[in-house]
């Protein structure tokens, strides 16, 4: 007669909705990553062909040109826009993903907590009074957010202390004139992944014990 072990698990209804919640943003950024890289691709793909053309025979340009002979516009420069719109959507979409994981954060720890508006580190306390770890690097994500959002020096400091791969190695802020914060930090694919990691971390799994805090101050 074949035995049977019976596992049983704590199901937790709130980790399996906070951890959904993670794996369906996750999925909608990496669906919007990946359409905006296919998009730059192909016109980086038609710039190399249209290059390549055109130094066979330079008689297949394609654009407008004044009288004089001066370019009023050519397919190359039309190409060379698209790839940088490209790209500057493909910085925003990441930034904006930043600070949308980490909202969710905050979002579903002050569920947890009956504690929603809280500051930061008051949500922090009560989410660890519940018995849920919390990512060390959280609050490093937490000060990403201030600088994509407020971009003063006061943030940026504090970001750069904190998470200091978000900026370029040769980074160095102005000491005579405002540091524009915001373009300065430099968000990869890597970090946004990394983003969804920290917040994952720092919430009950779908198979842990989570007991409501009915007794914080």
């Amino acid at each position: 007669m074949n035995g049977f072990i019976v596992v049983i698990l704590n199901w937790n209804a709130q980790g399996q909705r906070f951890q959904n919640g993670v794996v369906s943003l996750r999925h909608a950024y990496q669906a919007t990553d990946e359409a905006l890289q296919i998009e730059i691709h192909k016109a980086q793909g038609d710039l190399e062909d249209y290059q390549e053309k055109i130094a066979l025979d330079p008689s297949a340009r394609i654009g407008e040109w004044a009288d004089d002979g001066s370019v009023i516009w050519e397919l190359s420069d039309a190409l060379d826009f698209e790839i940088d719109d490209r790209r500057e959507a493909l910085t925003d979409v990441r930034k904006s993903f930043i600070v949308t994981i980490y909202h969710f954060w905050e979002r579903s720890a002050g569920r947890w907590t009956n504690r929603a508006g809280d500051s930061h580190s008051d949500l922090i306390k009560g989410v660890q009074r519940l018995g849920v770890q919390i990512s060390p690097k959280l609050e490093a994500l937490k000060h990403a957010v201030n600088v994509l959002k407020h971009s003063n020096d006061a943030r940026g400091k504090e970001l750069l202390c904190s998470w200091p791969a978000l900026f370029p190695p040769s980074f160095v802020p102005s000491f005579t004139n405002t540091t524009n914060w915001y373009e300065a930090v430099q968000i990869t694919d890597n970090h946004v992944m990394e983003a969804f990691d920290i917040v994952a971390e720092s919430g009950p799994g779908n198979q842990t014990t989570l007991v409501t805090d009915r007794c914080a101050p």
